[in-house]
């Protein structure tokens, strides 16, 4: 069934998302702010049923936003945009 085929795509997908934050947790947990510059890219990650499609890559906006985090311990304002 296509339900049980996309809760467990959305579940190892999940998982695998999940493990990944925990490595940047822990690479941030030696990180010395008060005097490195962080960033952190990622991507838009894989369409999960969204549209229809069960795929890395498409024509929706949604594909094209990206996450981007930047750390400066310089930059007093802490201005998020």
């Amino acid at each position: 069934m296509l339900a049980d085929f996309t809760r467990l795509i959305r579940q190892h997908y999940y998982a695998a998302v999940s493990y990944a934050d925990d490595l940047v947790g822990s690479i941030l947990a030696e990180v010395d702010f008060g005097s490195t510059v962080v960033a952190l890219i990622g991507d838009h990650g894989w369409s999960l049923g969204e549209h229809g499609e069960f795929a890395k890559f498409s024509n929706f906006e949604s594909a094209t936003r990206v996450p981007l985090v930047i750390f400066d311990p310089r930059n007093r304002r802490r201005q998020v945009l």
